[in-house]
């Protein structure tokens, strides 16, 4: 039952918000689109990173303008770019990952890789599901980071979500501490873009070949 309730909660996840790890459908069959991704010298690159996003050509995940940015992640040649953005009045979270070149020197491609989190459409998602301040981290831990598309060190385990509390500034999980919190203003009231840059666990939910499953007994507190 568990797993049936968490799968349906991916899948309405998905309509609600356009959060799809993968792209777009077609009108005609409905399947999977994959479009492929750019390999790091086939992409223009830009001096900045608004030049990079503006320049984006994923469909369905263009924005007019960057209304805040929230949190920029490096290492070594990909980068993701976490910022609020807006459209008929209602604001998004979006995520951008874009290969980097230089040192000293920073450029970005376009994003290859890309998808937004509608900030009404989590509220009801947490609504539906019943879900407290720790449900709710427990859904974004099941619905943004299986698998791991949006951390650029692949060597860590990076986790993220959004919370409707200030009180995830006392989040752990598995007695670690989030490594930051960051408030955001998202239609009119306050939400809050958490992360653990590197979470020391093998309790996170895994994909496998037949799909998502999920270890149990991770722990979760906000004292």
């Amino acid at each position: 039952m568990r797993k049936i309730l968490l799968v349906a909660s991916v899948v309405i996840l998905v309509i609600l918000t356009g959060c799809t790890l993968e792209f777009p459908t077609t009108e005609e069959n409905k399947a999977i689109i994959y479009k492929p991704i750019p390999k790091p010298d086939e992409v223009q690159y830009y001096n900045t990173i608004e030049e990079a996003v503006a320049h984006n050509t994923l469909d369905g995940y263009s924005v007019d303008e960057i209304t805040e940015p929230i949190k920029l992640f490096r290492y070594n040649n990909l980068a993701v770019f976490f910022f609020k953005a807006s459209n008929d009045n209602e604001d998004f979270v979006y995520v951008y990952k874009h290969y980097v070149t230089g040192d000293a020197d920073i450029r970005y491609s376009p994003p290859v890789m890309a998808t937004k989190i509608l900030w009404i459409a989590h509220k009801n998602m947490v609504k539906m599901f019943n879900r407290d301040a720790i449900g709710e981290v427990l859904l974004c831990i099941e619905c943004l980071n299986t698998p791991q598309f949006f951390s650029a060190d692949r060597t860590k385990t990076f986790v993220w979500g959004l919370s409707q509390t200030e009180k995830v500034s006392n989040l752990k999980i598995e007695g670690q501490p989030v490594t930051a919190v960051i408030e955001v203003e998202l239609d009119g009231e306050k939400g809050y873009f958490w992360y653990f840059d590197d979470l020391k666990t093998e309790k996170l939910p895994i994909l496998g070949n037949s799909g998502r499953y999920y270890k149990e007994g991770l722990v979760i507190t906000m004292e």
